[in-house]
């Protein structure tokens, strides 16, 4: 009996490894399959859990020039100039396209208002526009190739009118006015200034007043290399003679409104008391004007120069 059923133990064990294998390598597969899947699912998983929020964004902007921070286009890669001489290769200079608002807190002095007159700006009265790249020779202190072209100087329009006792003038440029200090051409740029004479008797010869002008105003952006930048706006009224640019008999102040341009834009407003320039600024009083404005650099007095005179303009309240 005992050998029967040892036989039948024998036999059994016989069969079912030889019917059986087969499931057991299924078995197998399927658990590996099954395991494997578990892995990839818990690995996608993981990383949605654990990679910081930002990640495929700053990806995006490396490969699409995004802004992280805005989600927007990123101005270095979105191939657009913000204005005309931010960034102007052309002419090989380079500037700030930070907001006007902000560039203008950085001036030092206190010849400047923060306060908008858009009323008076948009009342003014449209006296002379002029060309674009009207660059001239200023006849000395200049590269010796002659002056280079610097957007920032070259004036585009210029508006006028009296109110309230005060000279208001704007002038528009072909370019934006640095934010700070800017290298053109292995020059560092250390000044843009605006001039404009003013003949009050009817005379515009150079033996005439100085350079022909009675009055002078000026505004002058100064640009040092400690990153300091003032804004001076000024005014030398009655010219006595003499043949100097000393030879005024009253000097004085103005203001910048850097409510309504100034640094980082392409316009500015600069206003006088009338009453510092009598023999000018009454209305209906017939005046010529003469414009010129110069960039000037740690090589070159005049390193961008552009003159024009004469322009006829009957002073206008408004």
């Amino acid at each position: 009996m005992l050998e029967y059923l040892r036989s039948q133990k024998e036999e059994f064990l016989s069969n079912f490894r030889q019917n059986k294998r087969p499931y057991y390598l299924l078995i197998v597969f399927f658990t590996a399959a099954i395991a494997g899947t578990l892995i990839i699912i818990f690995q996608v998983w993981a990383i949605q859990v654990f990679t910081p929020p930002n990640f495929h964004l700053e990806k995006k902007s490396a490969d699409f020039g995004i802004d992280p921070a805005t989600g927007s286009p990123s101005k270095a890669t979105s191939g657009k100039k913000s204005n005309k001489s931010s960034t102007d290769t052309a002419n090989g200079t380079s500037g700030s396209s930070t907001p006007s608002s902000s560039c203008n807190s950085a001036i030092k002095g206190t010849s400047t208002s923060s306060t908008p007159i858009d009323e008076i700006e948009n009342s003014l009265a449209l006296v002379v526009t002029d060309a674009e790249g009207n660059y001239s020779n200023p006849g000395s202190e200049q590269p010796p190739g002659g002056v280079y072209p610097f957007p920032a100087i070259d004036f585009q329009q210029i508006y006028m009118g009296t109110r309230d006792g005060r000279i208001y003038i704007k002038f528009t440029l072909f370019g934006t006015i640095p934010c700070q200090q800017e290298t053109s051409e292995g020059n560092r740029i250390m000044s843009v200034t605006s001039n404009l004479g003013i003949d009050n008797d009817g005379d515009t010869g150079d033996g005439d007043g100085w350079l022909g002008s009675e009055d002078h105003l000026q505004l002058n952006f100064k640009y040092e290399d400690n990153g300091d930048i003032w804004a001076a706006p000024w005014y030398r009224a009655n010219y006595l003679g003499g043949g100097g640019e000393g030879d005024f008999e009253t000097t004085g102040n103005g203001l910048l409104h850097t409510g309504n341009g100034g640094l980082g834009e392409n316009r500015f407003i600069i206003s006088y008391a009338a009453n510092g320039l009598p023999n000018s600024f009454t209305p209906g009083k017939n005046l010529n004007f003469n414009f010129w404005s110069e960039a000037g650099s740690n090589l070159y007095s005049h390193f961008s120069y552009s003159h024009n005179k004469w322009i006829p303009w009957t002073v206008l309240g408004i």
